[in-house]
């Protein structure tokens, strides 16, 4: 039996089933000799000594399915939920996964969370540090389908619009295993002009950019914030990380596909920087779109929020002395249908608890094809009635009633 996305490993009683490459769960070896005592395991296959090979393999994959509750983040080592097409969680719903749209040609989709870098000033929290205290992932074809479904939907509707997917999960996108294959599907949908893949370019390398630059729908936006290596370190949040080296990607990247930089400007900590980055994008011939810092509730602020005058004034004094355009004019979204809308703010509905989120004291719910989040809710499981607090563009945030 074959598994493209999972890899076993022997060990002294268990089997250790890797899930794409850094997430884990064991099995116990007594629990795969009750299929059968005599098996075969290889790196993406087992297979068990016994004729009927479709009664093993159902009974194996029900083993996958007790054990997989129990899957962790090999990197964080945080409890982490495979959200899978039968795992009864919505990927519409949700501000932080799965699939997100704005009624617009800009498509949102976020298939992990997890992030290898601890930015000084990370909107959503992430990385080794982050206080989160659960991880996801999506199953790739889970989330081809879905969003294949939404873009016949849009098709029908805007039948005219060539729409921009953005690989824009909370952490770093190059983390999912499945990276290259979900672009060239999503290459394959008709109406997608662009995919763009939001990175910090730390696992950017020669043979991965070789491959995505194939795809000629494929751009880098890369999130690069500092140019000095000490100060890209402290800023990145890791001394491991290596300005030097991610600077020798985006050049390589630059000469085969469509790359924009998109630093992060924070006063008081890396304005310096930005001159050394501006001339580098003059060098190399790459985009650039310099990212204000705003405030977040539940990410990391280091600084007061400028506003947003003031990082204008800096962005022209920027374009006067490094003669390069960076306040062009901002091209208006075009709109288009949106799903219907399936609650709106103060309905009272049933839902059904279907996992933790992020933080265990809140819950993903789900209802009507849709997931909604309920933060502080108590409850770990079954039914539970929520009021509908937030609705915008279908992402529902709810609060428990008792």
């Amino acid at each position: 039996m074959q598994y493209q996305s999972l890899q076993f490993a022997k060990k002294e009683n268990e089997l250790e089933v890797t899930l794409y490459n850094i997430y884990v769960f064991s099995i116990p070896l007594d629990d795969v000799k009750r299929i059968c005592p005599v098996y075969k395991v290889g790196r993406n296959s087992i297979d068990f000594e016994m004729q009927n090979k479709e009664k093993a393999e159902g009974r194996f994959n029900l083993l996958i399915t007790k054990y997989i509750r129990n899957l962790k983040n090999k990197m964080s080592g945080f409890p982490a939920v495979y959200v899978h097409k039968n795992a009864g969680i919505p990927l519409f719903g949700l501000q932080f996964l799965g699939i997100v749209d704005k009624g617009s040609e800009m498509l949102e989709i976020k298939p992990i969370t997890n992030c290898n870098m601890n930015c000084t000033f990370c909107s959503i929290d992430e990385g080794p540090d982050s206080s989160k205290q659960v991880d996801f992932v999506v199953e790739e074809d889970y989330l081809v389908e879905d969003l294949g479904k939404l873009l016949e939907f849009k098709k029908k509707h805007n039948p005219s619009v060539q729409f921009n997917v953005w690989i824009n999960p909370h952490g770093e996108p190059l983390l999912y295993a499945p990276i290259l294959s979900l672009c060239e599907r999503i290459g394959y949908f008709r109406n997608v002009a662009e995919i763009h893949i939001i990175t910090n370019g730390v696992l950017l390398n020669k043979p991965l950019i070789d491959v995505l630059a194939k795809n000629k729908k494929v751009q880098l936006n890369v999130s690069i914030s500092g140019f000095d290596d000490a100060k890209a370190r402290n800023i990145m949040g890791s001394n491991a990380y290596s300005i030097n080296r991610v600077l020798e990607m985006i050049e390589y990247a630059s000469q085969r596909m469509i790359v924009t930089l998109t630093p992060v400007y924070v006063a008081g900590h890396n304005e310096d920087q930005f001159g050394k980055i501006i001339e580098f994008v003059k060098k190399i011939g790459c985009k650039i779109a310099i990212q204000k810092f705003c405030y977040n509730k539940f990410g990391r602020n280091p600084i007061k929020e400028k506003s947003w005058n003031e990082f204008y004034v800096q962005l022209k004094e920027l374009e006067k002395k490094h003669s390069l355009v960076l306040l062009g004019e901002i091209e208006k979204l075009q709109q288009t249908e949106q799903l219907p809308q399936a609650f709106k703010k103060d309905d009272v509905i049933l839902t059904q608890i279907v996992s933790p989120a992020r933080m265990i004291k809140d819950k993903i719910c789900s209802a009507k094809g849709y997931s909604v989040l309920v933060p502080g809710c108590e409850k770990e499981s079954g039914k539970i009635k929520v009021k509908i607090t937030q609705d915008k563009y279908n992402i529902y945030i709810a609060k428990p009633l008792n």
